[in-house]
């Protein structure tokens, strides 16, 4: 059984993951639905809510531009602290579901634009052109 994590990370961590199709995250922190998560938020109406609880710590914690994967990983180490779990390994290109993506110019207001995982190389070259 996976479990969806959301990892913040870098442009340049997206462009090693399309040029060698994985990213090394061994003891990176991600963020999901944890024990521990759930016990500091006991009046969340379900999994979904939690789920925004957990992609808005990760969201926090990346650096400008922001960049948060969605991803399906297989097994996390729960941290107890919160929505924090270690990830190991590596994280293939087929475990990403979506990108989260803070654009200079397409965002609004610090707003995250959503992608399809299979826009990674549009979402590489958007932020490449970003920087010019």
């Amino acid at each position: 059984m996976s479990r969806r994590v959301y990892l913040p990370t870098s442009s340049a961590d997206l462009q090693t993951l399309l040029d060698g199709g994985a990213l090394d995250v061994e003891g990176e922190a991600a963020y999901a639905v944890t024990d521990a998560l759930r016990r500091a938020h006991p009046r969340a109406q379900d999994d979904e809510e939690l789920e925004f609880l957990a992609y808005a710590v990760a969201v926090g914690r990346a650096a400008a531009p922001k960049v948060v994967l969605a991803a399906d990983v297989a097994a996390v180490e729960p941290t107890g602290s919160g929505a924090e779990v270690r990830l190991g390994g590596l994280l293939p290109r087929s475990a990403v579901a979506a990108l989260h993506v803070e654009h200079p110019v397409h965002s609004a207001d610090g707003e995250l634009l959503w992608y399809d995982a299979s826009e990674l190389g549009a979402v590489v070259a958007l932020l490449a052109s970003g920087r010019d």
